[in-house]
């Protein structure tokens, strides 16, 4: 990654350095295998490469590509919601190299200000800016909640329960589930998908939010790109007892968001 990284920033004119870069993600499995680095640059100059691993296919690749040019192209750094410009990519060693990312990420923003109500607030706020920027709801119609699509998906999980660690927690969890599926007619919102929205995809500066590492590009329902950001801040962050039935965050951070 490291080789195929500085071969194509030569390629570019960009000088990516000696120094051994940070890495900023990394995924390795069934999902796909990526990595994500920081490089500092000898002019100074912050780059971020992503190299795909696999699936190596190249359509795969130029998905991703232009999953990304589209976010930069939709988003205003004037207005700190920010996706970073491609400035080089190589269909060959299925890398490509992006403009700095300002700030630090969104998980070590949120251990900074966890105790502090009016700071995490505020950081929920910026975050909330940026889904509604990026995916921008209000630009597409809503869509009718695919019922039947829920109960398949349902069905398939409890059929592995068997071979879970705590199937009891499981089932509670279906039956919540199933409890809060929509009346028939119910609609929900839907607009640009990430497709891979996490806390590892997100940095944050005193002026900026920036989303990265982004998904093929696609207008869909939103809510898999949001409760995936919630599950995680809640398994990471929140006690056990923190939550209610039903509830996906406390009740002051999704007012904030």
């Amino acid at each position: 990654a490291i080789a195929d990284a500085r071969a194509t920033g030569k390629s570019a004119g960009v000088e990516l350095g000696e120094a051994k870069p940070t890495v900023l993600h990394t995924r390795f499995g069934d999902r796909g295998e990526r990595i994500v680095l920081m490089w500092s640059g000898n002019d100074g100059v912050g780059v971020v490469s992503k190299h795909i691993l696999s699936p190596t296919d190249l359509d795969h690749f130029q998905t991703m590509v232009a999953a990304q040019e589209n976010a930069h192209s939709r988003l205003s750094p004037a207005d700190g919601i920010v996706a970073p410009q491609v400035l080089r990519f190589s269909d060959d060693d299925r890398v490509f190299l992006l403009a700095a990312i300002a700030g630090q990420g969104f998980e070590v923003a949120l251990l900074d200000c966890l105790d502090d109500d009016p700071a995490r607030a505020a950081l929920f706020t910026r975050m909330g800016k940026w889904c509604a920027a990026f995916q921008d709801p209000n630009a597409h119609p809503k869509r009718g909640v695919w019922k039947k699509g829920i109960r398949n998906k349902l069905h398939d999980i409890e059929a592995r329960v068997p071979q879970l660690a705590e199937p009891d927690l499981l089932k509670q969890a279906i039956d919540t589930v199933r409890g809060l599926t929509p009346a028939a007619g119910a609609e929900t919102l839907s607009g640009w998908r990430h497709g891979d929205l996490h806390i590892g995809n997100v940095m944050i500066s005193a002026d900026t939010v920036t989303g990265y590492d982004f998904g093929p590009s696609k207008v869909a329902t939103l809510g898999p790109d949001l409760a995936r950001f919630w599950i995680e801040i809640v398994a990471q962050f929140y006690q056990e007892d923190a939550l209610g039935v039903g509830q996906i965050a406390v009740g002051a951070d999704m007012d904030a968001f």
